[in-house]
C-alpha cells in the first residue's frame, strides 16, 4: 500500500501533498494503531469492561435499563502487571557499556566507554525501562535521535502511534523513510483555535515539515524558515559564521520490535483478561442487587407496588388484607461462590501461562532454585526475544553516538566495538545460591565466584576492592608472617 503510494509520487500521478494525506489517514483507521490504542488502554487500565453497563437487558431485541440494578466495574489489570515485570526482569538491573575488541587498550576502553556514557547521559536507564514497555504494549516503539539548539546529541521516546514507517521496496526490513504526524492547536486569524495535524516526512538526508489546512488537505508549513530542512546543521571550519545542512545518511528514527511478529502482550490475553474483569464486576453487582430482596405479596391492599416499597421504607410496615392466605415474604438469591472461585482461577492461570509471566503468589519461603527456574521459564522466554531485538537497537543508537563523536571530537570509534550486557532480575535461593558457590569455588576462577556471589552487585569493583584488602594485609603483616614461617622451618 505505501510503496504504491509512492511510486504514484514517482510516475507524478499525484503529489507528495496528496499521498501524505491518504497514507494518515488510511494509518489512523489501520488495525495496527487500533491494537496499539488497546495496549495503551488496558497498561493504563482502561480496559473494555468500563463500556458495560450491567443495567441493559434486552427484551425482542430492544433494549432495557434496569436503573435499580448495580453497575460497578472491577478493573484487574493485569496488562500493567505483566508488562512491567517484564521490563524490570531485562532492565531492571542497570544495562553495562563494555568494549567488545579485545585489541584495543585497557586504557582506550576506558576513554571509550566513558565517551559513549557521557552521551547516553543519566536517562538511558529510564528509557530502555519506557521503550521496552511501550514495544510491549504496541508491539513497536521508537527513540528519534537529533541534535538540538545548543550541539548536543539527544535522543527520546516518540510515541509509535505518531510513526507510519515506510520500508526498502527490496527487502521490506530497512527503514528508508519515516512519516510523523500528531496533533496541534492552530490559531486563525480571529483568534478562533481549531485542532489540526501537522507531519513530518523524514528520508536519510532531511526532513519536510507539513501542516493541515482548514480543508484537511496538507500544505508545506510556513512556520519552517528552511523546508525541507538537513537533519542537522555543521559550520564550516574555515569560517565559524557559515554553517552547512547535514544528513546523517540514515532515518534518525530506531524501531524497537515486541517481536518478531510485531504483535503487542495483550493479543494473546485479552479476551482472558476481559472474562476475568466481567466476573468479578459481576460479582460485586451481584452482591449488591441480592441486598434488596425480591417480594411475593399475597392478598396485598395497596394500589401499586411503588406504594408497597414507601410503606415498607417509610413505616417499615404494610397493611394485608383479612385473609388467612394474605402475606408479604422476601426471596432472596444465592450467589454461586464457588463456581465463580473457580472460573477466576482457571482465568488467572491462563493469564500467567499464556501471558508467559511470573505469579508471584506463588512464591512461597525457601523455594528452590529449580522452583524458582521453572516458575521463571516462560518469563525468561518472553525476556529473551525481546532482548535480541533491543540489543539490535542498541547497536543502532551506538552507531549515532559515534557518528557525533566523530562530527564533535573528531575521534573515530567503531560501533561495531561497543556492547551491551544485560543482567536479568530474578529472584532466587540465597541461601542455596552462597552454598553452591563455596562448593565450586576450587573449580572456577575468583572472578567467577565473585560475579556469581548475590551480595556482590559490581564484580570488576569488587574484585578491585578484594586487591586492596590483599595488598594492605600484606604489607602490614606480611614480614610478620614470613619471619613465623623462618624460625618454624629452622626448629623442623
Amino acid at each position: 500500500m505505501i510503496n504504491e503510494s509512492l511510486q504514484k509520487i514517482q510516475s507524478g500521478a499525484f503529489t507528495k501533498e496528496e499521498i501524505l494525506k491518504n497514507l494518515i489517514d488510511d494509518d489512523l483507521k489501520s488495525d495496527v494503531k487500533a491494537k496499539m490504542t488497546e495496549g495503551v488502554n488496558y497498561y493504563g487500565n482502561k480496559p473494555d469492561i468500563l463500556d458495560e453497563d450491567f443495567r441493559e437487558y434486552k427484551v425482542e431485541n430492544i433494549t432495557y435499563t434496569d436503573q435499580s440494578k448495580g453497575n460497578k466495574h472491577v478493573t484487574n489489570n493485569f496488562q500493567k502487571l505483566l508488562v512491567d515485570q517484564k521490563a524490570a526482569y531485562i532492565v531492571g538491573n542497570p544495562v553495562v557499556l563494555e568494549v567488545t575488541n579485545k585489541k584495543m587498550a585497557e586504557q582506550a576502553k576506558e576513554k571509550a566507554v566513558d565517551d559513549v556514557k557521557n552521551i547516553l547521559g543519566e536517562g538511558f536507564e529510564d528509557i530502555c525501562n519506557d521503550w521496552i514497555i511501550g514495544a510491549s504494549n504496541k508491539a513497536w516503539e521508537t527513540v528519534h535521535v537529533f541534535i538540538d539548539s545548543e550541539g548536543s546529541l539527544k535522543y527520546e521516546i516518540v510515541p509509535s502511534e505518531q510513526i507510519i514507517p515506510i520500508y526498502d521496496t527490496n527487502h521490506e526490513k530497512q527503514i528508508n523513510q519515516i512519516i510523523r504526524y500528531y496533533e496541534v492547536t492552530v490559531v486563525d486569524n480571529e483568534g478562533k483555535e481549531s485542532t489540526r495535524y501537522a507531519a513530518e516526512w523524514w528520508t536519510t538526508i532531511d526532513v519536510t515539515y507539513y501542516l493541515q489546512n482548514e480543508h484537511g488537505d496538507y500544505e508545506l508549513d510556513v512556520n519552517y524558515k528552511q523546508n525541507p530542512a538537513p537533519h542537522y546543521y555543521k559550520y564550516n571550519t574555515s569560517n565559524k559564521k557559515k554553517k552547512r545542512g547535514w544528513g546523517w545518511g540514515k532515518v534518525p528514527f530506531i524501531l524497537l520490535y515486541n517481536n518478531s511478529k510485531q504483535t503487542t502482550d495483550l493479543e494473546p490475553i485479552k479476551r482472558y483478561i476481559d472474562a476475568y474483569d466481567a466476573v468479578t464486576s459481576g460479582f460485586l453487582n451481584d452482591i449488591k442487587d441480592i441486598q434488596t430482596a425480591i417480594w411475593v405479596l399475597k392478598g396485598y391492599e395497596g394500589t401499586d407496588l411503588a406504594e408497597f416499597m414507601q410503606n415498607l421504607i417509610k413505616f417499615k410496615a404494610i397493611k394485608l388484607e383479612a385473609d388467612e392466605h394474605a402475606g408479604a415474604e422476601p426471596e432472596r438469591l444465592e450467589i454461586p461462590v464457588e463456581a465463580r472461585k473457580t472460573i477466576l482461577e482457571l482465568l488467572d492461570n491462563k493469564i500467567y501461562s499464556i501471558g508467559q509471566g511470573v505469579d508471584l503468589n506463588k512464591l512461597i519461603d525457601n523455594t528452590s532454585g529449580v522452583a524458582l527456574k521453572i516458575l521463571f521459564t516462560g518469563l525468561d522466554m518472553k525476556a529473551n526475544t525481546l532482548i535480541r531485538k533491543l540489543k539490535k537497537v542498541f547497536e543502532d543508537l551506538t552507531w549515532f553516538i559515534c557518528e557525533f563523536i566523530k562530527l564533535d571530537k573528531k575521534q573515530l570509534y567503531d560501533y561495531k566495538d561497543f556492547g551491551f550486557v544485560i543482567n536479568k532480575s530474578t529472584i532466587y535461593n540465597v541461601q542455596e545460591l552462597c552454598e553452591n558457590v563455596v562448593m565450586m569455588t576450587p573449580f572456577m576462577s575468583k572472578a567467577t565466584a565473585v560475579a556469581n556471589n548475590p551480595y556482590v552487585e559490581d564484580a570488576k569493583a569488587e574484585l578491585e576492592l578484594m586487591e586492596k584488602e590483599e595488598a594492605a594485609d600484606i604489607e602490614a603483616y606480611g614480614k610478620g608472617i614470613g619471619k613465623e614461617k623462618d624460625e618454624n622451618t629452622e626448629e623442623d
